[in-house]
């Protein structure tokens, strides 16, 4: 009806012309959309597939940990092996691991597993650090955790014991905050917390080759 009526008003072949240019312009358009959306999709199914790629290659260098931690105390052979496949702890890429299968249909069952191992290795569970990222002193915290009980450097240490203790009250401290709604990330601000963290940082510094 839309383009009768233009060509009444254009009257002449000039406006039959018109009308064709518009109908040709108007498929083109269609086709690009048309495309752009194709070209979208499968740019969004590459990248998800090199992410799920990345996911596994990370769960490959970190499943060792997992598998040979038992929830049980990890003894000198433990540590050799696990030494071998990973050094020691890396909490951000084990959240990124834990985050990839909690959002992803059928793998609730792994999912569940790794879990039990996070809390295993971290001392916390995993539901509160899940929104945990760079530069927060708890990846410090946790990090340094997780090297007292895997690295065989640390059997030896004397301030190992010491490292943990002080630890489990900042990991204390940190799942308080969360069940209390509060921003958890505001224990730092308590000078007895700040001043545990720096000595936790730097005993375990010292330990370091």
């Amino acid at each position: 009806m839309a383009d009768i009526t233009l060509a009444r008003i254009c009257g002449n072949q000039d406006g039959v012309g018109l009308l064709q240019e518009l109908r040709g312009l108007r498929k083109r358009v269609e086709e690009s959309e048309s495309n752009f959306r194709k070209a979208l999709e499968e740019t969004k199914s590459e990248s998800q597939r090199a992410y799920d790629a990345s996911i596994m290659t990370m769960m490959e260098l970190r499943a060792p940990i997992y598998q040979l931690h038992s929830g049980h105390k990890v003894g000198p052979s433990h540590r050799e092996k696990r030494n071998a496949v990973a050094h020691g702890a890396s909490i951000l890429m084990d959240i990124t691991i834990l985050r990839h299968l909690l959002s992803s249909r059928g793998r609730t069952t792994v999912f569940t597993k790794w879990a039990a191992g996070f809390e295993d290795v971290y001392g916390i569970p995993f539901r509160y650090v899940e929104t945990l990222s760079q530069g927060s002193k708890m990846v410090s915290v946790l990090n340094i955790y997780a090297d007292i009980l895997l690295l065989h450097m640390y059997d030896s240490y004397d301030e190992s014991e010491i490292i943990q203790k002080m630890c489990k009250v900042i990991l204390r401290q940190w799942k308080i905050a969360v069940d209390s709604e509060r921003d958890p990330e505001g224990i730092f601000d308590g000078e007895a917390p700040l001043t545990m963290y720096n000595k936790i940082v730097e005993l375990h510094s010292a330990a370091e080759p």
